[in-house]
This record gives C-alpha cells, sequence and structure tokens, in this order.
C-alpha cells in the first residue's frame, strides 16, 4: 500500500494528545493519526449500514399492501407449479 504524506492541520491542544499517546505507545504520531482515522472510518461505515438497515425496517415494518400479498401469493402458486 503507498502512502501520501498529507499536511493537516490540528490543534495545539489535540496534537499534544496525540505525541503523549504515540510516546506512550511508542509509535510516531503519524501513526495515531493514520490508526485513528481508519477506527473514525470503520465507526461511520458501521453507522451507515445500521441507519440503511434501520430505513429498510422502517419501510416494511407496516407489512405487505394489497399489491404485494396479491404478487405474493401468485409467486407461490407459481412455485408450486415448477417441477
Amino acid at each position: 500500500m503507498s502512502e501520501l504524506n498529507p499536511t493537516i492541520s490540528l490543534t495545539s491542544s489535540l496534537y499534544e494528545q496525540v505525541t503523549a499517546l504515540a510516546k506512550q505507545l511508542q509509535i510516531p504520531p503519524t501513526q495515531v493519526v493514520m490508526l485513528a482515522v481508519e477506527e473514525y472510518l470503520r465507526h461511520y461505515q458501521d453507522y451507515q449500514a445500521k441507519q440503511l438497515m434501520n430505513s429498510w425496517n422502517e419501510a416494511y415494518s407496516d407489512g405487505l399492501d394489497e399489491s404485494e400479498t396479491l404478487t405474493l401469493e401468485a409467486m407461490r402458486r407459481h412455485q408450486g407449479q415448477l417441477p
């Protein structure tokens, strides 16, 4: 995996926290930032997946409407006729 060296701005307080953690973990501060961004992206993707699932659940929570029920019954009859 290739690495880029973008310039990012941090508040002095945040920079101090990052460097303190880096020292404690005995890793470079850039690696602390990289790990934090990776974790944030994983968390955000999980959040988006949960939001999508919640919207699906909400959309289908009222059950099938009459048209969907008729379609389902027709599909079941057709499936029963398959060899």
